[in-house]
């Protein structure tokens, strides 16, 4: 019998040009109870997978076999957890989930100087469950969900977490950079992410992405949990000001 993880994975995709929000929309999906999973994780911005679990191998270690450290002897979780500080993830039921994105995902310390590390901390492991992309040649999946996004508010979201852009002008970022992507498919879902920028979860947005991948409503839950991303994104917003006129001396 297939585990839950086995049928889930890699069905789903959400595509969103960079500054787009798809990452984010994506943890609201999670909260579904199809997907259920551990895996482990720690403070630094690293993904735990084979090459990780080898480079710091013992020769009496078995050969990697999961992301959950469970599935290992209970002498190999200690080692491993002496080594690299982890601790467990457990993302199995939606008080676990709730729990581990408030503290994790959108804690209170989340700001522009460490946003996007923490973006890409548990990327890989739940990539494997609803894959994400900045990239429009994905065509592999039964469905695939594109929000698309304005150039100025792109920018504007963006911009305070990487100044360089990705070594893009600010022109050419809004020409190119955060351009929107194409459907491939009539099947695909293209949604408009401008209306995401707001404390409010908007419902029909919502309801949309839900009954396309089939998943359980828990709109109040996510709306909450947008909520913080949103005031995050604000204090973001503030907290780069202040800290750059600090350092640079400007009088506001």
């Amino acid at each position: 019998m297939e585990s839950i993880s086995e049928i889930v994975r890699s069905r789903y995709a959400i595509l969103a040009p960079t500054g787009g929000f798809g990452n984010h929309l994506r943890w609201l999906c999670l909260l579904d109870d199809k997907f259920k999973f551990r895996f482990i994780a720690n403070k630094k911005n690293w993904n735990w997978n084979l090459e990780k679990y080898n480079s710091i191998k013992d020769p009496t270690w078995p050969e990697f076999d999961s992301t959950d450290i469970s599935h290992y002897p209970l002498t190999v979780q200690q080692e491993i957890r002496d080594i690299l500080n982890v601790f467990n993830v457990d993302f199995t039921d939606l008080e676990n989930k709730i729990e581990f994105i408030n503290k994790e995902v959108y804690a209170p310390t989340r700001s522009w100087h460490n946003w996007l590390n923490i973006e890409w901390k548990f990327r890989e492991v739940i990539d494997q469950y609803i894959w994400f992309s900045h990239n429009d040649y994905i065509d592999n999946f039964d469905k695939k969900i594109i929000l698309n996004i304005s150039p100025d508010l792109a920018y504007r979201s963006y911009v305070k977490l990487n100044s360089n852009l990705n070594n893009l002008s600010e022109e050419i970022f809004k020409k190119f950079g955060c351009s929107n992507i194409e459907s491939s498919s009539s099947s695909d879902l293209v949604l408009n992410g401008d209306i995401l920028f707001q404390p409010t979860l908007d419902q029909k947005l919502y309801r949309q992405v839900i009954d396309y991948f089939d998943l359980d409503d828990h709109y109040d839950l996510a709306n909450t949990i947008h909520n913080t991303w949103y005031t995050l994104h604000k204090k973001a917003e503030r907290d780069i000001v202040l800290d750059l006129a600090k350092l640079y001396k400007v009088a506001l």
